[in-house]
């Protein structure tokens, strides 16, 4: 008896043979093109390096994919571990900076945000991704995932206070839904000339 890998439920199926049966295969992490990989400096390059030419389309790709897994654990690295680094170097900086005014200390402050500032664009950039793949992956599942993310796009969507032009506000849905009204047909409205 053998559980067979798991699909779209929760269960885990039995295989179940009277002879001896070799092992099933386990499938790797699928690979996933990472967008943030697309801002370091040395990705094109190693996109040129790595690309097989006269190579036929799936085993380029494969070669390429197994070459861009490689490239993300030894150049790329881990953006979680660099921005840690950089926010502990940062503050080493501002510390000394402290206790004097040193310009190549200053310099390097501003070098150190800049590097920190593309890690956090690539961390950004890394849970937008996470969270459609999700989203794909999940499609309209009942998923805690879901519903949290359809309340958080509803509450982006949705006006719940408007200031008019003397400055009054307008919590009111009645009041914010005819000011919006009253806006939009004023807008459209052809004029007479």
């Amino acid at each position: 008896m053998q559980h067979v890998l798991q699909n779209y439920s929760y269960h885990l199926p039995l295989l179940i043979s009277t002879r001896e049966f070799s092992q099933l295969p386990s499938s790797p992490e699928p690979f996933r093109f990472q967008v943030a990989w697309t801002t370091h400096e040395r990705f094109k390059k190693a996109l040129q390096d790595h690309w097989p030419t006269g190579a036929t389309i799936v085993p380029a790709l494969k070669s390429l994919t197994n070459a861009l897994t490689v490239w993300n654990k030894e150049v790329f690295g881990n953006r979680f571990q660099r921005k840690r680094k950089l926010w502990a170097r940062i503050q080493g900086v501002q510390r000394k900076l402290n206790e004097d005014h040193n310009p190549y200390l200053r310099k390097l402050k501003m070098r150190l945000k800049g590097q920190l500032r593309i890690v956090l664009d690539q961390i950004e950039t890394f849970w937008m991704q996470k969270s459609r793949f999700e989203a794909i992956r999940d499609r309209d599942r009942n998923t805690r995932y879901f519903h949290t993310s359809t309340i958080i796009h509803r509450k982006f969507n949705h006006i719940e206070i408007l200031q008019n032009d003397g400055d009054q506000w307008f919590i009111d849905s009645n009041e914010v839904r005819s000011m919006v009204r009253n806006f939009f047909q004023g807008l459209y409205t052809e004029e007479q000339t």
